[in-house]
Parts: structure tokens; C-alpha cells; sequence
């Protein structure tokens, strides 16, 4: 067991690392003497993201369809808060969710304001 262990820590550790490694160059946090070219912001952002969706999909993790991500943003929210969100900010957008939706039945003939959650099962 204490093998396995150890496997696992040190892939996570590795994995860790590589995270931080790919987010330095574009952390806009630091201040640095000198500017990254296009070049080098493009390959640690690929890196940061290939890196990121490794630990959302090692997590169990689902990518939403853009599909899915349209009709989120057009029905109404769970507690009346609807967005409005310009999709051209953003170079691309990935949503990553666990579990299911699903919708839970009326009480006595009146819908619950809480009547969506998420679950695990069928």
C-alpha cells in the first residue's frame, strides 16, 4: 500500500510542478525586467491548459459542450440572477462539471425554488 501511495504523491507532485512551471511566465502577478514574446505567452498558456485539463479529467471531471454552455447562460438562473456575458472577451471558455442534473418533482402542486440539484446517481 505505502508503494502506492508514494507512486500517486509523487505523480501529483510532478503534476503540481508542472502547473506552477506553466503558469509563471503569464502570472500577471510577478513583475519582471523583461516581456515574453507572443511566442512564449502562446506555448505556456498551451502548456497550463493541456496540464489543467489533465487534472480535470484524471478528477472525473466532464467538459460541457458549447451547447450546453449557451443554453446555461439563456435560462434563467436558480436565484433569479441572470448574466450577461460577452463570449468575445474570452479567447475560449471550457466548462468542466461532476455529476448530473436533475430535476426534482413539485411539492403539492407548486414548483420548489430548489427543485435542481446535482447528483450522482441514475
Amino acid at each position: 500500500m505505502r508503494i502506492t501511495e508514494s507512486i500517486f504523491h509523487f505523480e501529483f507532485h510532478s503534476l503540481l510542478e508542472k502547473l506552477k512551471d506553466a503558469y509563471y511566465p503569464i502570472n500577471p502577478d510577478l513583475k519582471r525586467n523583461t516581456s515574453l514574446s507572443a511566442e512564449a505567452v502562446d506555448n505556456a498558456n498551451e502548456e497550463l491548459i493541456s496540464a489543467m485539463r489533465k487534472v480535470l479529467n484524471d478528477a472525473n471531471y466532464d467538459k460541457l459542450s458549447d451547447s450546453d454552455i449557451e443554453r446555461a447562460y439563456k435560462e434563467s438562473a436558480l436565484v433569479g440572477i441572470n448574466v450577461d456575458i460577452d463570449m468575445d472577451m474570452y479567447d475560449f471558455l471550457e466548462v468542466y462539471v461532476r455529476g448530473r442534473r436533475r430535476e426534482y418533482p413539485e411539492k403539492e402542486g407548486r414548483p420548489d425554488p430548489y427543485r435542481f440539484g446535482y447528483g450522482y446517481g441514475p
